[in-house]
């Protein structure tokens, strides 16, 4: 038998089994694997913890590499000063921040629209079926009552933060009355990715 037939043959035996997923070379045949997420936004959260945010909203005005290609996913991370308890998140494309050209795209976890992460922890959303059309975002949270939230600050140019009390706001395109935050600075948003 030759190479190329056991080539072909191997190439059949694992489309059964997702052979997109694993590269396959043999005379002449390749087959390449499939590319995983790209990162559209990033921020170093080694900044200070941030407590004291139960019962607000914040919107975290990101700017982003490129486009999404389809779906995206959102990185939450929790500073070891303490936790977070969350009623919200949504995802939408910016007007004049902090409102949103169209109406906010809910992110889940694991399914769920509210949860609670432990003090240096990291959760990752979802994929949420959103394309945006321009290169900046808002990630908006809903932080609960109660428990108490504590954020991780991170850096990153051209990021800006605005807030309101009376969570859950998150969900209106429009927000009026908030406001801004300290310059170039996030809040436990350290890492969005979209799907190639």
């Amino acid at each position: 038998m030759t190479r190329a037939l056991l080539g072909v043959l191997l190439w059949l035996c694992m489309c059964a089994f997702g052979c997109a997923q694993i590269p396959v070379t043999g005379a002449g045949l390749a087959i390449p694997a499939a590319s995983g997420p790209t990162t559209i936004f990033t921020s170093p959260l080694a900044g200070a913890s941030d407590p004291g945010w139960a019962g607000f909203s914040i919107a975290e005005v990101l700017p982003t590499t490129g486009n999404s290609s389809g779906h995206v996913q959102v990185s939450f991370t929790t500073s070891s000063a303490g936790g977070a308890n969350i009623s919200n998140v949504y995802y939408c494309i910016a007007a004049t921040p902090p409102n949103c050209a169209a109406t906010p795209v809910q992110v889940t976890f694991g399914g769920h629209a509210n949860f609670t992460v432990a003090s240096s922890t990291t959760v990752v959303s979802d994929w949420v079926g959103f394309a945006p059309a321009g290169t900046t975002i808002i990630v908006c949270i809903d932080a609960a009552t109660s428990p108490g939230t504590t954020y991780l600050q991170g850096a990153a140019t051209g990021a800006s933060l605005f807030y309101s009390s009376g969570a859950p706001l998150c969900s209106s395109a429009t927000r009026t009355g908030w406001t801004s935050y300290t310059a170039n600075t996030t809040e436990s948003i350290g890492l969005i990715q979209t799907e190639p």
